[in-house]
């Protein structure tokens, strides 16, 4: 049973343990893998340094009855080294998105800003000269155009009533 653990790549150790507690047979990934605990411990999971171990009872089926203890030890490396993988590529999708938005920010916005800034450069001069007869210069068929146009059409409602109270 337990050799079948070798499928398994993160269980790095593995013991049974009899109903009395006394040790039965033992699994190790390697070599080096811990030795089994010399006394039982206490069914449930515990962290063992890097490791966790978990603790559960071993039951025959007929009379349900706990017969024994099966203790695994598992190392999280593989998971560890592939959550920094992740971490990895999250960052360099930020960075990648972040350059992206940045490199795209500056045109769009002269293209966005451009017309807005004329249009208030316009009133501006409109306000501070009195010329009603100075109209902002459409740039193109969106909203903008929509609103210079309405600006244009205010001024020439300005500037006739100007000349008709002249």
């Amino acid at each position: 049973m337990l050799s079948a653990l070798d499928a398994e790549p993160q269980i790095a150790a593995a013991w049974i343990y009899q109903k009395n507690g006394a040790a039965f047979g033992s699994y190790a990934r390697h070599e080096s893998a811990r030795r089994a605990p010399a006394v039982r411990p206490q069914d449930g999971f515990h962290w063992e340094g890097q490791h966790l171990l978990f603790v559960g009872p071993l039951s025959d089926k007929k009379s349900n009855q706990r017969v024994g203890t099966i203790c695994l030890l598992a190392n999280f490396s593989a998971m560890r080294q592939r959550f920094r993988l992740y971490a990895q590529v999250i960052g360099g999708v930020l960075i990648v998105s972040f350059l992206v938005a940045y490199s795209l920010s500056g045109p769009l916005q002269r293209i966005i800003s451009k017309p807005i800034l004329d249009l208030a450069r316009t009133a501006q001069s409109i306000s501070v000269h009195k010329d009603y007869s100075v109209r902002a210069q459409k740039v193109g068929e969106d909203e903008i155009g929509v609103f210079t146009d309405a600006f244009n059409l205010m001024l020439i409602q300005i500037e006739q009533q100007d000349q008709a109270l002249r």
